[in-house]
């Protein structure tokens, strides 16, 4: 520390400071920082180890720059199975023998559970189900969160399989039809 102490009083190092006090400079860095490239420069040395966050900040600091911002907000994601992934891998950890178990047990010994769970697999119900699918809102959200490539089908695969509802299947015509009248209308 001594011998950076004094140095301060030479010219050149004078300059230096001057150049990364700059707002010039500080819009350079800002620039560099940004880069997808320095994104995974600093991501893969925080992964192998290194406190890049904490390193820049004390940079940041002495060239009297605001507060570094990590760049984990414009996060890279790799696909690791996906939604159908996703649920594959919590219903494989559910206790699945013990729910079936509980279930059993609930509906010889709870007379509401019973009355909620035959409600929930009466025609009553199927029929509810079957017209909220041909709304035109509901359908459009399902086509919008389709689009935007979310895959329904894992969940629709469990709601069937644990809670025993039938879900039904769109009809791809009726998306096309969704899609006329709003063409109509506009």
């Amino acid at each position: 520390m001594g011998i950076v102490l004094s140095r301060l009083e030479d010219d050149e190092v004078q300059r230096a400071l001057a150049v990364m006090h700059s707002e010039d400079f500080h819009v350079l860095v800002r620039k560099v920082e940004a880069l997808r490239e320095y994104q995974d420069l600093v991501r893969y040395m925080e992964n192998a180890g290194l406190d890049m966050t904490n390193l820049i900040k004390k940079i940041h600091k002495l060239f009297g720059m605001e507060d570094y911002v990590p760049p984990y907000l414009t996060e890279t994601f790799a696909n690791l199975g996906g939604l159908k992934g996703l649920v594959k891998d919590v219903v494989a950890a559910l206790p699945v023998e013990k729910l079936e178990a509980l279930y059993t047990e609930k509906m010889r010994t709870s007379a509401a559970f019973k009355n909620f769970m035959d409600k929930l697999h009466s025609q009553d119900f199927q029929n509810i189900i079957n017209t909220v699918y041909k709304t035109p809102v509901f359908l459009e959200m399902r086509r919008k969160v389709i689009k935007d490539g979310v895959d329904l089908t894992p969940f629709r695969d469990v709601i069937e399989q644990f809670l025993g509802i039938h879900l039904p299947r769109v009809d791809s015509l009726l998306f096309k039809l969704l899609r006329l009248e709003e063409a109509l209308i506009q």
